[in-house]
């Protein structure tokens, strides 16, 4: 009797008997995913303590990049960025090279499916397609709703545009195969997503606060500088407010 082929845990195709392979957790991994992935010997061997997230790693090449990040992130999102609060930093790594940025560099971002624009946001930009929760930044309802009934995803990932001329546009790629959009694989694909989308409006916010209080300054001080010419203040006074509202 042949036996039925199953669900790949990775891409959610069939995986036929006679060609999957046994991972982690009961499932399997269909031909394709994995001759797709690029597996260590040492994973090679122990490939039955692999999971679908350690194959998704091997398949896109940001896991061996893993070893060269120099950042201390507080938030990682899968294997596709990382974050750091502490020196307001974000690491993207990809197969080619890990691209480091400033929060301050951020200026737009874009969610992409299959190269149709999901939602948007950025510095000084309200988040379109989707809407933040509180303070933890949660996205509710909207950011699926341009999204159409499709069976399958081959690409999804975030387009982030910076203030860098030498590489002014990054992308951050959460799918990079042909998926089934009901799998498992897609949902926490999108979690992620979401997750990541969250997090850069929230960063774009607290940067436009940065500018519009550092703009507020600079309006008071020229206000006093206008009252010391006008012999209101005295020089020593006005040294001293500047001093203070620049936090020196």
């Amino acid at each position: 009797m042949v036996e039925m082929a199953k669900v790949c845990a990775v891409c959610g195709g069939n995986a036929v008997a006679l060609y999957r392979r046994k991972i982690a957790n009961e499932g399997v991994v269909c031909d394709g995913c994995f001759r797709e992935a690029l597996l260590t010997p040492k994973q090679f061997l122990g490939i039955k303590k692999l999971t679908s997230d350690d194959f998704l790693k091997a398949m896109t090449g940001l896991g061996k990049n893993k070893e060269d990040l120099k950042i201390n992130a507080t938030k990682k999102i899968g294997v596709a960025v990382y974050f750091d609060d502490e020196k307001e930093q974000l690491l993207i790594p990809t197969p080619a090279k890990s691209y480091l940025f400033n929060y301050s560099e951020i200026i737009s971002f874009e969610l992409l499916e299959d190269g149709e624009t999901i939602t948007s946001g950025g510095l000084g930009r309200s988040l379109v397609g989707g809407a933040l929760f509180g303070e933890t930044g949660a996205v509710v309802g909207a950011v699926t709703g341009k999204k159409k009934n499709i069976a399958y995803c081959t690409n999804l990932k975030v387009k982030l545009t910076v203030n860098d001329t030498a590489q002014p546009a990054v992308y951050i790629t959460f799918l990079n195969k042909k998926i089934k959009t009901d799998s498992t694989t897609y949902r926490i694909a999108y979690n992620h997503v979401q997750e990541c989308i969250s997090m850069l409006q929230l960063i774009c916010n607290r940067e436009q606060n940065k500018k519009n209080t550092q703009t507020s300054e600079t309006d008071k001080i020229l206000e006093y500088k206008k009252l010391l010419d006008q012999g209101v203040i005295t020089e020593e006074e006005f040294a001293l407010k500047k001093k203070e509202l620049l936090g020196l």
